[in-house]
C-alpha cells in the first residue's frame, strides 16, 4: 500500500519590466491506510477524515527567485555600465521518524526537521569602449584599429586624385604617341579635347605608372590631353604615433565584478508540522516566521526556537543544529594593448564557514550552558596570488635552500613576530618579553607559531614587505591579487606567413592560489 499525495505550486509573475519573481513550492502527503484488505478488513470511514485533510504530510519543499536589472544604464552619463541583483531562497520540511515507544523511559519523539538557504548577489559590468565612444576622436580612433579588416577599409579609402594637363600637342594619323604624366599610378583616366575645345575619341594604352600611349584616328594639331589618376595619401607617422598611444591608453576594454554570498540552515528536532505553504500556528504565531521561509540566516535561530518550546526536549537527539556560509568575489578585466594581443585578468576569493552545535535538553527539559553544547566553528579560505617573483628562483649545487626561504627563516618571522607584539602592547597595554628560547621572537608569538608563519611565508614567497603586509591570515578583498591570461594571434595576419599557416595563436597563463585549507 502506497499512497501518495503531491501537490505542486508555481507562479512566476514580472513584477515591472526589471523586476521578475518566481515561486515554486512541492507538497508530498501520505494517505495512511489500515491493515487488511479494503473493503473486507476496513471501510470508507477509516480513510475519509485522512483524505478530506489532504494526507499526512511527509515533505515540504519552496524556492523563490527575486531579480532586479538595475536602470543605472538610463542615465546618460552611465549608459556604459550595468548592474544587476538576485535573491534566491528555498524553505524545506521533512516528517521525523515514528519509532516505538522505549519500554523503559518511554514515548520517544525526535521531531521533525527543517532547512533553508538563501543566495544574495550582485553583478556589476563597466564597458569601457563605450564610454571611449562618448568622445568623437576617441571613437573613430576605436573604429579604426577595430581590427585589420577595418584598418585595410580605412587605407583603401585614404585617397586623393592628381590632374596633368599636356597642352599643344599634335596628334599623326594612326601613329602612337607617348605621354609622361608621373602621377605615379595606374588607376587613372585619359581625355583628350581638339583645339576647338571639343572631346576626342582616342585609343590609350598604359604603359606603367607614369606613361600611356595615344593613338588618334585622324590627324590633330593643338591638342589638349588631361590624364586623371587616383592615389593613396600616405600617413603621417605623427599622426600614426598619436593615434598608437591614445589606442593603447584605451587597452582597458571591459570589467566584471561579481560577489554572492549563500548560505543555509539545518534545525532538527523541530515539533511544529505544516499547513499552508509550509507553515503552522503555534500560540498564535506562525512558524517558523517569515525570516526563516524566507531563507534568511539567523545564527541565534534555534535558541529562540527553543525558548518558545518548538523543539523537541527528548535526549536521544543527537543531530546538531548546522549552518554554513560561503562568500565568493571574482573580478574579470580584459585589455587589448592593439589589435591581436587580448590579456584577461581574473581575480577571484572564496570564504566558506560551518558552524554547528548541539540543542539537547537536559533531563529536566532545560537547554545545557552555552559552553556544554558541543560548539564547533571550521572553514576554509582561497584566493588568488601572485607569487612568479620566487617562482624561478635559481638554487646552486652548494646552496640546499632557496632565497625567499632563507629569508623566511632567518630574518622575516623575526620581523613579524616584533610586529605582533607591538600591536598586542597596543590593544592591551601589556609589554611582551623576549622569548628567551628564540632569539629574536617575542613571548608567545615564537617561530612556528601560525601567526607569525603564515605572514612571513606569504612576504616571502609573495615578493612582499614584511613591514607592511597583512598579518591576518584571512585577506580581504583588497588584499586579492589578480592571475592572467594572454592570448596573441597577429603573427598569423602577417601576409608572408600566410602563404604557409592559416593561423598563429600563442597562448601564456599564470595562476597562483593562497589558499588555508581547512580552519576550526
Amino acid at each position: 500500500k502506497d499512497f501518495l499525495w503531491n501537490r505542486y505550486f508555481d507562479l512566476k509573475f514580472d513584477l515591472t519590466r526589471n523586476l521578475r519573481f518566481d515561486f515554486s513550492s512541492t507538497h508530498i502527503a501520505r494517505i495512511d491506510e489500515p491493515e487488511g484488505r479494503y473493503g473486507f478488513d476496513y471501510e470508507w470511514t477509516a480513510l475519509r477524515d485522512t483524505i478530506l485533510n489532504f494526507g499526512r504530510s511527509t515533505s515540504y519543499f519552496h524556492q523563490f527567485n527575486a531579480s532586479y536589472t538595475i536602470p543605472i544604464n538610463k542615465i546618460p552619463l552611465l549608459d556604459w555600465t550595468s548592474a544587476s541583483a538576485r535573491y534566491g531562497g528555498t524553505y524545506g520540511w521533512a516528517v521525523g521518524p515514528i519509532i516505538p515507544d522505549d519500554p523503559l523511559t518511554g514515548p520517544i519523539n525526535l521531531g521533525n526537521s527543517i532547512k533553508n538557504s538563501n543566495t544574495i548577489q550582485l553583478n556589476g559590468q563597466l564597458n569601457f569602449v563605450n564610454l571611449y565612444n562618448k568622445i568623437g576622436y576617441l571613437k573613430d580612433i576605436n573604429d579604426k584599429y577595430r581590427n585589420a579588416a577595418s584598418r585595410k577599409r580605412e587605407s583603401e579609402t585614404r585617397t586623393k586624385t592628381k590632374v596633368f594637363t599636356r597642352e599643344n600637342l599634335y596628334l599623326r594619323e594612326g601613329r602612337p604617341r607617348y605621354v609622361v604624366h608621373n602621377l605615379k599610378t595606374e588607376n587613372i583616366g585619359v581625355e583628350v579635347f581638339d583645339e576647338n575645345n571639343q572631346p576626342v575619341e582616342v585609343d590609350t594604352e598604359i604603359l606603367s605608372n607614369t606613361r600611356i600611349s595615344i593613338t588618334s584616328a585622324k590627324a590633330l594639331r593643338n591638342t589638349r590631353v588631361v590624364v586623371t589618376g587616383t592615389v593613396e595619401k600616405g600617413q603621417s607617422p605623427l599622426i600614426f604615433i598619436a593615434e598608437s598611444t591614445v589606442r593603447i591608453l584605451m587597452s582597458v576594454r571591459t570589467l566584471n565584478v561579481t560577489f554572492s554570498r549563500s548560505g543555509g540552515t539545518l534545525l532538527p528536532g523541530y515539533l511544529p508540522g505544516v499547513q499552508y505553504f509550509g507553515t503552522q500556528t503555534v500560540g498564535g504565531r506562525m512558524e517558523p516566521g517569515w525570516g526563516f521561509l524566507s531563507g534568511w540566516q539567523d545564527r541565534s535561530y534555534a535558541l529562540n526556537a527553543f525558548d518558545r518550546g518548538l523543539l523537541t526536549t527528548d535526549r536521544t537527539l543527537n543531530n546538531p543544529y548546522a549552518m554554513n556560509n560561503t562568500e565568493r568575489f571574482t573580478a574579470r578585466m580584459n585589455i587589448e594593448p592593439f589589435n591581436g594581443l587580448k590579456i584577461d585578468l581574473t581575480a577571484n576569493r572564496m570564504f566558506a564557514s560551518n558552524y554547528s552545535e548541539y540543542f539537547t535538553a537536559n533531563d529536566d527539559g532545560s537547554l545545557p550552558e552555552e559552553d556544554l553544547r558541543g560548539r564547533v566553528y571550521s572553514g576554509n579560505f582561497s584566493m588568488s596570488y601572485i607569487s612568479l617573483l620566487t617562482a624561478f628562483e635559481k638554487i646552486d649545487n652548494p646552496v640546499e635552500s632557496s632565497d625567499a626561504f632563507e629569508k623566511l627563516k632567518n630574518v622575516y618571522r623575526k620581523t613579524i613576530s616584533q610586529r605582533l607584539a607591538e600591536n598586542y602592547e597596543a590593544a592591551s597595554g601589556i609589554t611582551l618579553p623576549d622569548d628567551t628560547a628564540n632569539v629574536g621572537y617575542k613571548a608567545g608569538y615564537g617561530p612556528t607559531s601560525q601567526e607569525v608563519l603564515i605572514p612571513a611565508f606569504l612576504a616571502a614567497y609573495g615578493g612582499g614587505n614584511p613591514e607592511s603586509i597583512g598579518l591576518n591570515a584571512i585577506k580581504s578583498i583588497l588584499e586579492v591579487m589578480p592571475n592572467w591570461q594572454v592570448r596573441f594571434d597577429g603573427l598569423g595576419k602577417i601576409e608572408a606567413l600566410q602563404k604557409y599557416v592559416n593561423s598563429i595563436v600563442m597562448n601564456h597563463s599564470y595562476r597562483s592560489t593562497y589558499s588555508v585549507g581547512s580552519f576550526i
